[in-house]
Order: structure tokens, then C-alpha cells, then sequence
């Protein structure tokens, strides 16, 4: 039986420069010997007959691969046994009850200075793995004392408090399936289920159908994103692209974004990282709930960028809930 060692080494032998070798142990491995296949990217990719085969060479074991004891390898198990991951499952969810239990007793902020954590870890990573006691022993002791309890009913910074119960049960079942969702092929769940959730967000927010994807029939849809800093990229990304599209890259100093006096800090930082020189900040009123008024950009006094002739209007953020008028 041949044993698939570290697939997807890239091999550095002159003959087969850039080409993946996957390298197999041939079974007499007492001797290090190691069938190697080369095979370019495209051989990987292609299953037409007009590809020629991998080459398969049989050779010393490479100097780079650090010649493990091949004696000692085994057939990949799971570092824990599906009984004690149940019984792990219990005392974690037990664990974080109590947690949510004292949460009203906790100080919210924690008494620590910078480097609190320094000396606490080890300084390299452990070759050995720890019990499941020890582990928990340590978010105790020595995690717990840094945490900013978010959650607790005392915190009032930032925003509200995002968890549930409900949400936390999702979270084992995600991390269980721990599925990579970049194309419809790779998990096709991932992207059903994200266009759908993407409509119940437009309808909720009370967007017009053309938000909306209606199971890929739709002229919209959406993308979830980890923060809204990464969607204000995202989405200043796009409006770029289609801003630009069939014009020169010089037209890119001409875009102007815009934005509410009471946008968050990310709308400018987004700008910067996308490349939109000139920001617009558009100003709002108490006596308006501090929202964005579309007189506002009917009679505000243009930016000098804007008196200039074939500047392009690119963005407009109206946001919800303004974090400056909410601090």
C-alpha cells in the first residue's frame, strides 16, 4: 500500500522546474525510497486523452523533505475520539452557561496592561498537545483575566452586543461541516442558502426586488462579509468596476465618493485601500434625526474636483444607525 505524503510539493530539479510533485512512498520504505509523480498544473486539470501522463520516477528520498521515519507513519486518525469530543461537547456548553451566569457580576473592562499575556504562553508553539482539561484550565486562568465582556448587560461601547444562544449552536454545526464556500461546486448549500438569506436582508430592510436574487433569477443578490469593513471594500470595489468599465485607468482620479457626516471611520479607510482619491463628506442635522437629505446633494457647494469637467460620481453611503450620532 503507497501512502500519499504532503501532496502539492513544488519540485526544484531543473527538469521539471514549477511542476507539482506529489510524492507517494513506495512499500518497501525502509530504504527511503520515494516514487515521485511530476505532473504540470494543466496534466492536473485536463482529463482529454491529448495530455501526455504524469512522469513517475523512482529516486532517493528528496534531501528537503526532511527524511521522516517512515516506519512510525500511520494512517490518519483524528486526534479525538468521537466519545470524548461528546463528552468534551458537554462540559464546553456547561462551561459557558457558568460563564453567562456570572456575566452580570463581572466587571466589564478587564484590569490588565499591554503584554498582560506575555510569559503566560510558552514562547514556541508545543510539539505535544495538551489535555482537554489542561486547556480549559488555561482559558481560566489566563485568558478569561483579558476578556472585555461584550455581552455582559453593563457594556454599552461600540455597538449593540451580537450573540445569541441560537447563533452559538449554528456556529458547532458550521465549524463541524467546515465547508469552504468559494464556488457553488465547492459547497453548493453555502451559496443556496447565502442568496437566500441575502433576500430576507433586502426585505427586511425594505429594498426594492431589484436587491434581490430570487434563486439566481433575480437582477441582485448579495455577498455576506466577515465586517462591515470588509464590505465597505467590497462594495466600493464593485461600484469602481462598473464606474469604469469601458474607460481609460486614468478616469479613476476623476471618481468622487460620497458619504454622511455620520458615516464610520471604515468609508474613508475603504477609499484609501480601493484607490478613491477624492471623499465627499455630506452634512446632516439633529432637527433630521441626523439622517442624509437629497437637498443636500442638490445645493452643497461642489468640491473643487467637482468643478471640473468629466468627474464621475462613483459612491453614495447613507448609513443606518450613524455611529457618530450613536457615540
Amino acid at each position: 500500500m503507497l501512502r500519499k505524503i504532503n501532496p502539492g510539493n513544488v519540485c526544484t530539479d531543473s527538469r521539471w522546474q514549477g511542476r507539482i510533485c506529489p510524492i507517494h512512498f513506495a512499500q518497501n520504505s525502509r530504504k527511503q525510497v520515494a516514487r515521485i509523480n511530476y505532473a504540470t498544473k494543466a496534466d492536473q486539470h485536463s482529463s482529454g486523452p491529448s495530455q501526455s501522463d504524469p512522469v513517475t520516477t523512482t529516486q532517493p528520498f528528496p534531501s528537503w523533505f526532511g527524511k521522516p521515519n517512515v516506519e512510525e507513519l500511520k494512517d490518519y486518525e483524528h486526534p479525538v475520539a468521537l466519545e470524548d469530543f461528546r463528552r468534551m461537547g458537554y462540559q464546553m456548553v456547561d462551561s459557558i452557561c457558568d460563564y453567562y451566569s456570572s456575566l452580570p457580576h463581572q466587571r466589564v473592562r478587564p484590569d490588565v496592561q499591554p503584554g498582560f499575556l506575555r510569559g503566560q504562553i510558552p514562547p514556541c508553539p508545543p510539539e505535544q498537545p495538551e489535555s482537554f482539561d489542561e486547556i480549559i484550565r488555561d482559558v481560566h486562568d489566563k485568558l478569561m483575566p483579558g476578556v472585555t465582556h461584550w455581552q455582559s448587560p453593563s457594556f454599552f461601547a461600540y455597538f449593540p452586543s451580537n450573540a445569541s444562544f441560537p447563533a452559538a449552536l449554528a456556529d458547532m454545526w458550521s465549524s463541524a461541516l467546515s465547508m469552504i464556500g468559494f464556488s457553488w461546486a465547492a459547497s453548493p448549500v453555502s451559496t443556496e442558502l447565502e442568496m437566500a438569506m441575502m433576500d430576507w436582508l433586502a426585505e427586511l430592510c425594505g429594498l426594492p426586488a431589484s436587491f434581490r436574487c430570487n434563486g439566481g433569477s433575480g437582477p441582485g443578490g448579495g455577498v455576506i462579509q466577515g465586517t462591515a469593513s470588509e464590505a465597505a471594500v467590497v462594495a466600493l470595489l464593485a461600484a469602481r468596476a462598473r464606474a469604469l468599465r469601458g474607460k481609460s485607468p486614468g478616469d479613476k482620479l476623476k471618481l468622487v465618493a460620497y458619504a454622511s457626516d455620520q458615516a464610520h471611520s471604515c468609508f474613508r479607510k475603504a477609499c484609501m485601500v480601493v484607490g478613491i482619491d477624492h471623499v465627499r463628506s455630506l452634512p446632516t442635522r439633529e432637527e433630521d434625526n441626523w439622517e442624509l437629505r437629497p437637498e443636500v446633494l442638490q445645493h452643497h457647494p461642489p468640491l473643487p474636483i467637482e468643478s471640473r469637467e468629466g468627474t464621475s460620481s462613483l459612491f453614495l453611503l447613507a448609513p443606518h444607525s450613524p455611529s457618530p450620532a450613536k457615540s
